[in-house]
């Protein structure tokens, strides 16, 4: 259940899945107009186009009459994403044509392959809402549920497949791709990209290579890897905490996302659980601003120490591609477990206690 809740948001979220006839079309170069409404209260305010898949600003837009406009040429077509004030302003796929985002639902139409992901968002909608309906039939027994997601789930997996096949090598595939690579091992990877090697030409994709690679370095049964990081001109290393002879629970988090602050319901009880000679637990914040991090630790009373401000350097260094991350690391700093929550952590931990509290 867990699982396809965590499939069906990611992708929702995301919502740029499309079916395809004429891939080939979207991918000529050409002229293209791109309107996005915009509160009037942004008047003079400056939308970003940006490139998906290298995270680059390829054109801005002044605000005016409550409206952003593009008018520009494409030479190959890209999923792009429109971000204004640090705000994301909902996704797009920039190709010939006259294209236009909704006010209310942040969905771009006017082109084929957009009217084409607009219909595969109404065959995905109508999934979302079996499954809320299933979830909230109370007169449900609950084997009768799992099994009613179970199928669900394989319709779900089903209409994904199939779009991400039939978009094979244009923007719209490669996204769908690169949603499913996040749950990916190494070898899952560098086989999708023997099938489709376009996918290898991606930056997105490049660069969860390369994280699947260190994460496999940093796997349990490996040694840490060091990292430092200097916050109001105090330097930090993740080598002061783990490897100092006793046990060293990290959590990796940031202060905007939800399922990390849930799950520090559970590493209260850990903590609660141990003396600080026996398991040192340790927050450290990754792709978050110092200050929120901190109104986060106070409003969610988190005792325990923190590193602020790694952004990048933590998550490079153990190849995380999302958060919450929870390593556990012996008395001499090898990786017993990773990316276990609730029951599964708490049992982890207490196994690879168990001596220590005899």
């Amino acid at each position: 259940m867990r699982k396809l809740l965590y499939t069906v948001g990611a992708v929702t979220l995301g919502a740029m899945a499309a079916c395809n006839g004429g891939a080939s079309k979207s991918a000529q170069g050409g002229d293209f107009t791109l309107t996005v409404p915009v509160s009037t209260e942004a008047e003079g305010h400056i939308v970003y186009l940006t490139n998906y898949d290298s995270d680059s600003r390829v054109d801005s837009a002044v605000v005016t009459g409550g409206m952003a406009k593009f008018d520009s040429h494409v030479d190959t077509a890209y999923i792009g994403r429109l971000i204004m004030d640090g705000r994301r302003l909902g996704m797009v796929v920039v190709e010939p044509g006259t294209i236009a985002v909704d006010s209310a639902t942040r969905r771009a139409s006017g082109t084929p392959t957009n009217d084409r992901l607009n219909a595969y968002t109404v065959a995905q909608d109508s999934l979302m809402k079996e499954f809320a309906a299933i979830r909230s039939d109370e007169n449900m027994a609950d084997s009768t549920r799992e099994a009613a997601i179970e199928a669900l789930g394989k319709r779900f997996d089903s209409l994904n497949e199939a779009t991400m096949t039939e978009n094979a090598g244009n923007p719209l595939g490669l996204y769908l791709f690169i949603s499913k690579a996040y749950d990916l091992n190494l070898a899952q990877m560098d086989s999708a990209i023997t099938a489709n090697p376009t996918y290898g030409n991606s930056l997105r994709v490049q660069k969860l290579r390369k994280g699947l690679v260190t994460k496999e370095a940093t796997s349990p049964g490996h040694k840490f890897v060091d990292f430092e990081i200097v916050n109001d001109g105090d330097t930090a290393r993740l080598s002061d905490h783990v490897g100092r002879g006793h046990y060293t629970l990290v959590d990796f988090w940031a202060s905007w996302c939800g399922p990390c602050i849930r799950e520090t319901e559970t590493i209260k009880r850990i903590y609660n659980a141990y003396p600080d000679t026996t398991l040192e637990v340790l927050g450290v914040a990754v792709w978050d601003e110092p200050e929120n991090t901190r109104k986060a630790i106070e409003a969610h009373n988190l005792p325990w120490g923190q590193i602020l401000n790694t952004q990048n350097v933590a998550t490079d260094a153990y190849g995380i591609p999302a958060i919450p991350c929870i390593i556990l690391f012996d008395p001499e700093g090898n990786i017993v477990s990773r990316d276990l929550m609730g029951a599964e952590l708490e049992k982890a931990v207490a196994d690879a206690l168990a001596p220590a509290k005899q």
